[in-house]
């Protein structure tokens, strides 16, 4: 369950107390996705229990809402809106508990207070249907489960499913991943090249229909921002467009109906990497990426990866200003590496962040604070 999906806006900053109040006045009950409280979480160890249970059941099903500040009847409908005070304290005490009491942490977790009058505020917590479950509560070290109205602890064998589907998919990136280096090494041969890819976390769901006038439309933004310099040529499962040569700098972009984007880039440098160069090149797929998905709608979740190949000997070039920092480069000693995969839960909304940890693995796999680059 996603926010455009319960509240019909696209991002939860947006949700408004007039929406809240059509719950109300609907009388929208409690589900499998959402869940009532008329006050806060108390101050006490039980209530962190509590709270950590109840953010966790949502993850390990299917998703939902925990709205502080509404008032419910016997039958889980709402009946009024009463808010709750001390709203800061509140979320960063959510935040908190969440973080230290659940394990591994859920991906994605987001908080919104939306203001009733000058002193009370509705919260909304929303949970993720997250690909990191199962998720534990550390107080009792048990998982739980959301099931309609309520919780209950997951036994043995829905531990088990959970870790097995995790796996599953897990290993399906793996080998995706391995197969479509391998694919690229040969592609490489000698020369020094650099991929971006942004990866499903369901690789074989289809995503958007790549005959749509939508999707064409959708694909202008990787060629009005030079991400892409030419026309796409279709395929069987989306586009793909290839441009240039070894000796000016060669391009290839593949688009596939799953979501999967790849941009590979022979680098036309032998022996250092213009810090600045890639910086740029991030930015800008990043945020073409993040455009096309919200352009299409998608609700796209799952991983960011980057690989290098063939920089043996290679160096990161600062600008001429920085150069009394020299003596800070170090010299990559590897042929082909990746760095770390970045997950995130909703692409359009957390790619800047996807572009600090990318950029910030890279800068130390050189030895380098990113800071350098900025003169801080």
């Amino acid at each position: 369950m996603n926010v455009i999906d319960f509240f019909g806006k696209e991002f939860l900053e947006e949700v408004t107390i007039e929406d809240i109040q059509l719950l109300v006045d609907n009388r929208v009950s409690e589900s499998l996705y959402l869940d009532y409280k008329r006050e806060m979480w108390g101050e006490y160890e039980s209530s962190n229990k509590e709270l950590s249970r109840d953010v966790s059941s949502f993850a390990n099903a299917h998703g939902g809402f925990i709205i502080l500040g509404i008032e419910e009847d016997n039958d889980g409908n709402p009946k009024k809106m009463t808010g709750v005070e001390n709203v800061d304290r509140n979320i960063l005490r959510i935040r908190q508990v969440c973080n230290a009491g659940i394990q591994p942490v859920i991906t994605g977790l987001k908080i919104h207070d939306v203001r009733m009058d000058k002193n009370k505020s509705i919260i909304i917590v929303y949970i993720p249907d997250s690909f990191g479950k199962p998720h534990m509560v550390l107080h009792d070290y048990r998982c739980y489960m959301r099931y309609e109205r309520g919780k209950n602890p997951m036994n043995i064998y829905q531990i088990e499913e959970l870790f097995r589907s995790r796996e599953k998919h897990s290993e399906k990136i793996r080998e995706f991943l391995e197969k479509r280096n391998s694919e690229l090494q040969s592609l490489v041969k000698n020369n020094c090249a650099m991929c971006f890819a942004v990866v499903p976390h369901y690789l074989e769901k289809e995503r958007f229909d790549i005959f749509n006038t939508e999707t064409e439309k959708a694909i202008e933004f990787f060629i009005s921002k030079g991400v892409a310099r030419s026309r796409f040529v279709p395929t069987f499962d989306g586009f793909i467009v290839r441009e240039g040569n070894e000796e000016t700098g060669y391009r290839q972009l593949i688009i596939q109906s799953t979501g999967y984007i790849e941009l590979f880039i022979y680098i036309p440098f032998r022996d250092k990497i213009p810090a600045v160069w890639f910086d740029n090149e991030l930015d800008t797929f990043l945020e073409v990426v993040a455009s096309f998905y919200k352009k299409l709608g998608l609700d796209f979740r799952g991983w960011f990866n980057t690989g290098f190949y063939n920089l043996i000997n290679f160096s990161l070039k600062l600008p001429d200003d920085l150069k009394k920092e020299d003596k800070n480069l170090l010299i990559n000693k590897d042929g082909y590496f990746t760095l770390p995969q970045v997950s995130f839960e909703y692409f359009v909304t957390e790619y800047n962040n996807v572009r600090k940890v990318t950029n910030d693995y890279l800068w130390r796999k050189f030895g380098l604070s990113r800071a350098i680059l900025k003169g801080e």
